[in-house]
């Protein structure tokens, strides 16, 4: 299925944009939801609409990523760094989210 962030163009721009030779450069980087294939499997519009409620929710308990992941951390020793980015990543629905991680966050 094709890339519903870069539309199958593999490439986002805007990041991180800076002067070269005079002008405004802003340089072009792989697709953060695809890893610049352009495709993802079939199932992420469902990871896509489930990270989505895992965020509202989140936010609704007014819990940032970091604190998220310091709870998170006393069930499962992982650096947070690691646990910080895995939970970014299921709330963009790059990866598979994991609903019953969200019950164990108070």
């Amino acid at each position: 299925m094709q890339c519903p962030k870069c539309k199958g163009e593999k490439i986002m721009w805007g990041f991180l944009p800076h002067i070269k030779d005079g002008k405004l450069d802003i340089p072009a980087i792989a697709c953060l939801q695809c890893d610049g294939t352009g495709e993802v499997p079939e199932e992420m519009n469902q990871w896509i609409k489930d990270g989505k409620i895992l965020k509202e929710k989140r936010i609704a308990k007014r819990i940032t990523l970091r604190n998220m992941g310091k709870e998170l951390q006393k069930i499962d020793n992982i650096d947070l760094y690691i646990i910080v980015m895995k939970i970014s990543k299921m709330e963009r629905g790059v990866i598979k989210p994991n609903m019953s991680i969200y019950n164990n966050v108070k």
